[in-house]
């Protein structure tokens, strides 16, 4: 075992002598003028120096041979063979649509340096040695294609001269190798250099333990994803969150897609330990952007157990069912009475209803307020879309907004508070929108949960 452990390091950093991983976006571009020039009658010549494509073949054998390597050690992990569905089968349709919402989603979060490899492979590039060796099983004919790659390429015969096609699935195998080589170094050395520009900025202002990303599907009438980063900072911080949260503010403050939510880890370890459908699903490995996970034995380590998912849902659906019934009293209510002023009431309660039994389910967080500026605050962060049906981004809707929460006290208690039909009219809209919106996005978070457990299973980080 020691001396294929040195073997595995003698190959890695023999591959890492030819291959820089910051290149990553160049070396996809010169595999593919490669491929092109094997595949005409053109000579390719780089900078005026074929000698560059001999080095390009040195340094994909040496990938290759790494994850030869790799593959040899841990094959034995994925024997079983995927199930063959028939072309055109709903089964095969659709795994063709998870597979292109997927690929949506790497482009986005790695900005275009990955994208042959599927979601499962970008998390255990290992499967995707398991693919590529499955393809041809043989590193000497691998080391044939590359070798015939260079040989054409620097002809003025073409590889179409021999043959009817250029073998296409080999080339977008090669270009997954190159991707695969550089997640490895990624999970090897989580340099700040290949982060996001922001979220190097974060780690230079509070110096954050862990940073997780989830991606909310749209809802409502939203035609764009929604975007939230959840920041871990250690319990041994200096300051307290509170004089954290306008760095937070700023950052994310021209973007209303896009909010951040600061915990500390302690937060985290009692949320995930009492089974949190919010936090369970989020705080996994798929999502982490930066730092590590600890053991698997730590709570942080793991998810959700199978056998609680049914019992953890239920409870967050009786918990939301009970406050989402509660407000649809208050609403009821309000189209019920005469009185204008105290139906406003009614609506400001069932509104603050929704704000705060969304904000206990998704963020854990019972904010006892009837301002619903502070409310928002908390909702931005896990149901942003709820803030839309109650803006503040003109005078008017700043007026009504004011006009629903001067309502809690003035409603009742004051006898020259008036509202319009016009404007009780609006606000009644508004709080029928919150109703069914809250809905929807409390099944969306829920469907989250459930799809990434079915995930976090198959892939063994359950």
């Amino acid at each position: 075992m020691t001396k294929r452990k040195h073997k595995l390091e003698t190959l890695k950093q023999s591959l890492y002598e030819v291959f820089d991983p910051q290149d990553i976006n160049c070396i996809h571009e010169e595999l593919w003028r490669w491929v092109k020039a094997a595949s005409n009658n053109e000579l390719y010549l780089h900078m005026g120096d074929p000698s560059f494509i001999l080095f390009m073949e040195r340094k994909f054998k040496r990938m290759i041979r790494y994850a030869w390597h790799l593959h040899q050690k841990h094959k034995e992990e994925f024997v079983a063979e995927p199930q063959m569905l028939s072309p055109l089968s709903e089964s095969c349709i659709e795994q063709q649509r998870q597979h292109m919402l997927q690929l949506d989603d790497l482009i986005t979060r790695y900005k275009g340096t990955v994208r042959r490899l599927s979601k499962a492979e970008t998390e255990n590039p290992l499967l995707f040695f398991h693919r590529f060796f499955q393809y041809i099983n043989s590193k000497k004919e691998w080391y044939q294609i590359l070798h015939s790659w260079a040989e054409y390429s620097l002809s003025r015969s073409s590889m179409l001269d021999f043959s009817n096609d250029v073998d296409l699935e080999a080339f977008e195998l090669i270009e997954g190798l190159l991707e695969s080589m550089y997640l490895l170094h990624l999970q090897d050395h989580p340099n700040q250099e290949y982060l996001d520009p922001v979220v190097k900025l974060i780690i230079e202002t509070i110096s954050p333990r862990m940073i997780f990303e989830v991606r909310h599907s749209s809802v409502g009438n939203q035609n764009t994803s929604i975007t939230e980063w959840l920041i871990v900072v250690p319990d041994s911080r200096q300051k307290r969150l509170s004089e954290l949260e306008p760095i937070i503010d700023l950052i994310t403050v021209s973007d209303r897609f896009f909010s951040c939510s600061l915990h500390t880890s302690s937060h985290i370890i009692d949320k995930l330990k009492s089974g949190h459908i919010y936090f369970s699903f989020v705080c996994i490995p798929q999502n982490l952007i930066y730092g590590s996970l600890p053991g698997r034995g730590d709570a942080e380590g793991r998810g959700v157990l199978p056998e609680t998912l049914s019992q953890v849902i239920a409870e967050t659906q009786k918990t939301f069912d009970t406050g989402h019934q509660k407000a649809q009293a208050f609403h009821t209510s309000a189209l019920n009475q005469s009185e204008r002023s105290l139906g406003l009431f009614m609506l400001q309660q069932a509104a603050e209803l929704i704000f705060r039994t969304v904000a206990l389910v998704l963020y854990g967080c019972e904010k006892k307020t009837h301002s619903f500026k502070a409310l928002k605050q908390i909702t931005r962060r896990v149901a942003p879309a709820l803030n839309e049906v109650l803006p503040a981004n003109t005078s008017e809707e700043k007026r009504l907004l004011q006009l629903l929460e001067d309502a809690y006290i003035n409603g009742r208690y004051a006898n020259d508070f008036e509202v319009s039909e016009a404007d009780f009219q609006t606000l009644n809209q508004r709080v029928e929108k919150l109703l069914s919106l809250s809905r929807e996005i409390v099944n969306d978070r829920i469907a989250l949960a459930l799809n990434t457990n079915e995930e976090s299973i198959l892939n063994g980080t359950i």
